[in-house]
């Protein structure tokens, strides 16, 4: 079934929103990859939307910043900008598997993203690759132009970019849609790869690499008197089996979490609800009913952390 969308004036998938805050609203921005663009299904059928809707009582606005084919480093990014520019409350990674290796420039193999670099313990965003890619093709000086200065612009033209390089998959694999590849023979994992068989080099690089910018994306948010938690996506092949069992990053990352005082949302619960029910959770990416789960798993923490006075509400 072909679901419509449309894009708003930021480039993104979802509905327009004021760059000023209303008053007595408070804002909460998701920022992720494909499942945060979740073009799976209707817009109503979001999971951001479904927040919002749950949320009204609490006067909640809800704003989506999801891209195919970013890490965690671009979520950084974007939020860099988003937040202030938007005046979010509160700030949620939607953390997908595959985001490590999405920001390893050997592992995505593509030149017109930034990467990231660990310089004398600090980080550093390498964009060398983004700024040769704008004048690798003969653009003219408009489309430059337009390039630089226009963020709607640059997800149409990233967008083609990966359609370019990876084509269109009519039929991916299961172990795509799972992201539970098994590495081949070579030396350079899949960023869908089980994290178990990643060679040591790589994994201790990505885990290095996103707590760099997890710690800088907390502090950042801090500085600005923003809240920040992160909202895990299980891994599909393993989030039914005990967490020591699990062949994915959720053990690194709920425990980094808990080390920094980040808020760790996990949605194992919420699934295995709908589960029970009979209800699918993943259908490529979420299902309608995944959405519906997710979304419950995040209601329950904000209503949680409001009665604890956690957050700040506005009425």
């Amino acid at each position: 079934m072909l679901i419509e969308r449309k894009v708003n004036s930021e480039g993104y998938l979802d509905s327009e929103h004021s760059v000023e805050k209303p008053d007595s609203v408070y804002r909460i921005g998701f920022f992720g990859d494909s499942y945060v663009e979740a073009i799976q299904v209707s817009i109503e059928n979001t999971f951001f939307k479904i927040i919002e809707n749950k949320l009204k009582n609490y006067n909640v606005e809800t704003l989506a910043f999801g891209t195919s084919g970013h890490g965690t480093i671009h979520s950084y990014l974007k939020s860099k900008k988003y937040a202030p520019y938007f005046n979010l409350d509160l700030v949620v990674y939607v953390f997908c598997e595959n985001d490590l290796g999405d920001q390893i420039k050997e592992i995505k193999q593509v030149d017109f993203l930034p990467y990231i670099r660990i310089v004398n313990d600090q980080l550093v965003i390498d964009n060398e690759s983004v700024i040769k890619s704008q004048y690798k093709y003969r653009w003219g000086k408009l489309k430059r132009f337009f390039y630089a200065n226009s963020i709607l612009f640059q997800n149409i033209a990233r967008r083609l970019s990966l359609i370019i390089k990876y084509g269109i998959k009519l039929s991916p694999t299961k172990q795509e849609l799972q992201m539970a590849n098994y590495r081949t023979q070579s030396s350079v994992p899949n960023q869908n790869d089980l994290p178990s068989t990643w060679p040591q080099s790589f994994k201790l690089q990505a885990i290095k690499q996103c707590e760099k910018v997890i710690a800088q994306w907390f502090k950042d948010l801090k500085d600005q008197n923003r809240k920040f938690v992160i909202l895990y996506i299980p891994r599909e092949t393993e989030w039914k089996k005990a967490l020591p069992n699990q062949d994915s990053w959720k053990s690194w990352l709920k425990h980094y979490c808990e080390q920094l005082k980040i808020d760790f949302i996990d949605p194992t619960e919420s699934f295995m609800a709908k589960s029970y029910e009979g209800k699918k959770i993943f259908d490529g990416h979420f299902s309608v009913y995944g959405h519906e789960a997710f979304a419950e798993a995040f209601v329950t923490w904000f209503i949680r952390n409001k009665t604890q006075n956690n957050l700040t509400v506005h009425y």
